[in-house]
């Protein structure tokens, strides 16, 4: 189903991806989905479902609308890469920390992923079987880049995870205070990355052909 890659912050905690997801939301009105910790093997497996689910929305929207083609389909992807053209393997690995001090570790798709390559991964899968009805690709809309926005949402979530002591007492009770001390530095580190321009955010706009 494509809701298992709904958008997911880099730290496991309950409380903390779902502050994040709220947060970390743009303008777009549609579905929001994030790629940072799918691993790259499944993308084409997330473009083909979304695929589907957005042509069945449309065409839901179709029929209640009467026929009358209903409204636009359309979903946001996020992601993260590295900024290009920074190749050092101290910079890779500085950018791939926030995921491997996660627990568990996750696959630091960000430091593997351009942006070119995720545009591709989004628009170049044919959705089967290759009849009229059924054959089309996802389409992009747009792109921008939302770094700066992401930079404050992750600050600002610094601060409630310091200051706001409801918010991280329910970070202590599910991770215990040293993971909330690890979450917090993992927080840091990503949000430092982003002001200091080594990692780009990503907003793709997607439709369906």
């Amino acid at each position: 189903m494509v809701s298992s890659c709904r958008h997911l912050p880099l730290i496991s905690h309950t409380s903390l991806n779902s502050d994040l997801t709220e947060r970390s939301r743009v303008s777009a009105p549609c579905l929001t989905y994030a790629l940072d910790l799918l691993p790259l093997h499944r993308h084409d497996q997330f473009a083909r479902q979304l695929y589907r689910a957005l042509r069945s929305r449309r065409s839901s929207s179709s029929d209640h609308n009467g026929g009358d083609g209903g409204g636009e389909a359309q979903a946001t992807v996020t992601f993260s890469t590295i900024s290009a053209p920074l190749v050092l393997l101290s910079t890779i690995t500085l950018c791939g920390l926030p995921f491997f001090l996660r627990t568990p570790p996750a696959e630091p798709t960000p430091v593997l992923l351009g942006l070119r390559r995720a545009v591709k991964s989004l628009s170049s899968v044919a959705v089967g079987p290759r009849t009229a009805r059924e054959e089309g690709r996802l389409v992009v809309v747009s792109v921008e880049d939302s770094s700066e926005t992401y930079a404050g949402v992750l600050v600002e979530t610094i601060k409630r995870m310091e200051g706001d002591a409801d918010f991280r007492q329910r970070l202590v009770d599910e991770v215990g205070v040293r993971g909330w001390r690890r979450g917090m530095f993992c927080v840091e580190l990503e949000a430092a990355l982003y002001k200091a321009g080594l990692m780009k955010r990503w907003e793709v706009l997607v439709g369906v052909s």
